[in-house]
């Protein structure tokens, strides 16, 4: 039910099916009253333990891992007997329960809590929180039903017996016997791989077996790498295991079928909307931040990571390599110029030979997260500044945005966790605009490249015009249109037409050293400046944003080389049109030559610039006459 073998073990588990009244919720308003959550008697006797019944409320404290956040937790189990311990006729309290100061004032009703014995030495319990709107939520609160006792919202389950005992085959159950060390390596990632495919199409063990093509006892499937890597590669490409599902398709029944479709087209969906980009979101946890019973500066800080963010988001590190690390240079709010980061796996777990090393965890760190409060959300994304990887955004409670970005997280969670990897596609839909999700890392080199080529038309006009202003247009689109299934394409076209125009922008003007090819000046101020990246070619005559097809000018005279008042020779001088030279700012450049690139690759194009003098020189007389 659980691939981490760490939170489940062998022993036995206290299922609890949360209700409003135990929550404090009266009349459907949380917060009426104080929380807590009811043991009963099977709960008592084959799980916490007895308390004296002598003792008048006796009680005792529990220390208690909370898996979900990585978070201690003090609770206290206490034995409400006043129908034995009081001289009392009247008292009649005979009753079980577990507190903990607001801990549970977290959940809501019908959510889940797992108790099972701690593999941490200093804890007592592990707890695991699951959400009605998880995944696995159904396939617990069945075995909490299978098992639970009269009237009871508990039960005490022996979850290994049920994994082995499942009648449902579902691909998160898979177990292993393994014959060597490496062997163990392989099936154990195997077995991962195969739990995401799984869950991914919703598609149950032994169908799953089917459609790969592989035996269906699986003990005897071969667990190798490049298993493993093929298992990887259907999880990224949807259509990829949609061709498979087609050649197998004849192995299902018609309601396997019909799920496994549905899953596949969501699957599709999603990848489509990642192809934009994605951001990885979090709820800052004061644990993780260094507070200690409400006291910040009280331990070291960091941001955990969970593997699936590390596999979807940040990228996977070594499992051999002891506490495997991967630097990253940092913007934030905080601080004028990137800061840096680390990200490391803490891995000993897998890396060290102790048997009794037991960490498994992703974590990054940096100096930054000192400035960070509980409850906040930070917000990071791929940064499309040169020499940065990521962007941090901050996010306080009562910000704009903050409303929303819960909302995408409580959608999008990640299980066991207050992360989410969002793609740029829903943020948009939420009102959540960011400058790098419409900008990309210009590659110089990458531009030189185009620019040798010397083609700055694209014959099949395959590119759309659309002018600077035109991209606000777009983006309001893009905010306030409904994206349904059919209107991803275009909206991913919106996307990738503004980022597009951004880079041609970045690259023209930097090449020009950020000032006027005519005039020399510019108006700047920090990161603003006014000046823009002229097509030679327009863009509706099918110009490409190949850097040798643009010119950087300031407004006024981008507006007059669109119109044709002027236009450039082939020594890259500069001719102005015979009946606008009285205008005084045109007759000022007539016969001026180009301030040029540095670089000779990135001079202007003669077949762009002759196209210009042929077809758009002159243009503004069709206008007037």
């Amino acid at each position: 039910m659980y691939e981490n073998n760490n939170v489940i073990n062998d022993g036995k588990s206290f299922i609890k099916v949360l209700n409003a009244h135990e929550l404090g919720w009266r009349s459907g308003e949380p917060g009426k009253a104080g929380s807590f959550a009811l043991v009963p008697k099977a709960g008592v006797n084959e799980f916490f333990g007895e308390l004296s019944k002598t003792t008048l409320n006796d009680k005792k404290p529990l220390k208690v891992w909370f898996v979900n956040n990585k978070e201690e937790v003090e609770f206290t189990y206490a034995f409400h007997n006043s129908k034995y311990a009081s001289d009392e006729p009247n008292e009649t309290r005979d009753e079980y329960r577990l507190y903990a100061t607001d801990f549970l004032t977290r959940f809501k009703p019908e959510d889940i809590i797992i108790f099972t014995k701690s593999i941490i030495g200093n804890y007592d319990y592990d707890l695991i929180h699951v959400p009605k709107e998880e995944a696995n939520y159904q396939s617990v609160y069945d075995l909490y039903a299978k098992h639970k006792k009269g009237r009871s919202s508990s039960a005490v389950v022996n979850i290994a017996v049920e994994q082995r005992q499942s009648e449902h085959e579902q691909v998160s159950l898979f177990d292993f016997e393994p014959d060597s060390e490496e062997e163990a390596s392989y099936r154990k990632d195997l077995v991962s791989s195969l739990n995401e495919l799984a869950q991914l199409y919703g598609i149950t063990r032994l169908a799953l077996l089917k459609v790969l093509g592989w035996k269906e006892d699986f003990d005897q499937v071969n667990a190798s790498e490049e298993s493993i890597e093929y298992l990887e590669f259907l999880i990224r490409e949807p259509e990829e295991f949609e061709i498979l599902l087609q050649k197998h398709i004849h192995l299902l029944t018609p309601q396997t079928r019909k799920n496994v479709s549905k899953n596949v087209e969501n699957a599709k969906t999603i990848s489509k909307k990642n192809s934009v980009g994605t951001a990885f979101i979090k709820v800052v946890n004061q644990h993780e931040i260094g507070y200690r019973s409400g006291q910040p500066s009280k331990a070291g800080s960091y941001l955990l990571i969970p593997k699936v963010a590390a596999k979807g988001f940040f990228g996977e590190l070594s499992k051999s390599t002891l506490n495997d690390s991967q630097g990253y240079m940092l913007e934030t709010p905080f601080n004028e110029n990137p800061v840096e980061a680390k990200f490391i796996y803490h891995n000993s777990k897998h890396a060290s030979t102790d048997q009794n090393e037991t960490r498994d965890e992703y974590r990054l760190y940096s100096s930054v997260m000192d400035q960070l409060k509980p409850n906040q959300i930070v917000l990071i994304t791929p940064s499309s500044k040169v020499g940065v990887d990521y962007k941090l955004y901050v996010y306080n409670t009562g910000d704009e945005g903050y409303n929303s970005l819960f909302e995408q997280i409580e959608q999008h969670r990640i299980p066991r966790s207050q992360t989410a990897i969002i793609n740029f596609i829903d943020l948009i839909k939420s009102k959540i605009l960011l400058a790098d999700m419409f900008d990309t890392k210009v590659d110089m080199e990458q531009a030189k490249a185009e620019a040798k080529t010397d083609y700055p038309l694209d014959v099949q006009g395959f590119f759309e015009g659309f002018s600077k202003g035109k991209k606000n247009i777009i983006v309001n689109d893009l905010v306030n249109e409904d994206i349904q299934t059919d209107d991803i394409e275009k909206t991913i076209q919106q996307i990738n037409k503004i980022r597009r125009d951004n880079r041609f922008r970045k690259i023209v003007l930097e090449l020009y050293r950020y000032k006027c090819s005519i005039t020399g000046k510019s108006i700047a101020f920090g990161p603003l400046n006014n000046l823009e990246a002229a097509h030679i070619i327009p863009k509706e005559d099918g110009g490409t944003d190949n850097p040798i097809n643009g010119l950087a000018l300031i407004p006024d005279l981008h507006w007059a080389f669109d119109k044709g008042f002027f236009t450039i020779q082939k020594d890259y001088t500069i001719k102005v049109h015979d009946l606008v030279k009285h205008i005084e700012d045109l007759a000022s450049i007539d016969g001026k030559k180009l301030i040029l690139p540095e670089d000779s690759v990135f001079y202007p194009s003669q077949r762009a610039l002759s196209y210009h003098r042929e077809t758009i020189f002159g243009k503004f007389l069709s206008v007037m006459y």
